[in-house]
């Protein structure tokens, strides 16, 4: 029997002077590493936020969550949501990063539901996020 699937994400605080080189370390770090980990997802940066989804098995998911709490680019992290998944959203992103802030309209009805989710105006189920998460990921790819 196969390791269950864990869906996980969190938002949290930048602490770092430039977003630009912390991204990409993070995603060149998040390339070597999350494939050991079996480990895949998105990661958003958005006017000093960190937002996060990842999805592999349990103990690659609390490997990584041990890597972020000990990493201080970022404070007050809020999880938003874990849950055991029956498949994966992100299945091609070893690490995907975005930076919303200046890719993307800030009005977009994509940016402002996103947003809105993450920073608690409402709070939708997991699967509603997701759902938000791609929807954003989608208009981005139309817009490229």
């Amino acid at each position: 029997m196969s390791e269950a699937l864990v869906c996980y994400a969190y938002t949290s605080r930048y602490r770092g002077l430039e977003p630009e080189a912390d991204l990409a370390s993070i995603a060149a770090a998040a390339s070597r590493n999350n494939p050991a980990l079996g480990v895949t997802g998105v990661l958003l940066f958005d006017a000093g936020r960190f937002i996060q989804v990842v999805e592999g098995p349990r103990e690659g998911i609390y490997a990584l969550q041990r890597r972020l709490l000990a990493d201080t680019r970022h404070s007050e992290l809020v999880e938003l949501f874990e849950f055991e998944c029956p498949m994966r959203t992100f299945s091609d992103w070893e690490m995907r990063a975005h930076r919303v802030d200046t890719h993307a309209p800030m009005t977009s009805p994509e940016v402002v539901a996103l947003r809105d989710a993450y920073v608690g105006v409402f709070r939708p189920s997991a699967r509603d996020f997701l759902t938000l998460m791609q929807t954003y990921l989608k208009s981005r790819a139309t817009r490229s």
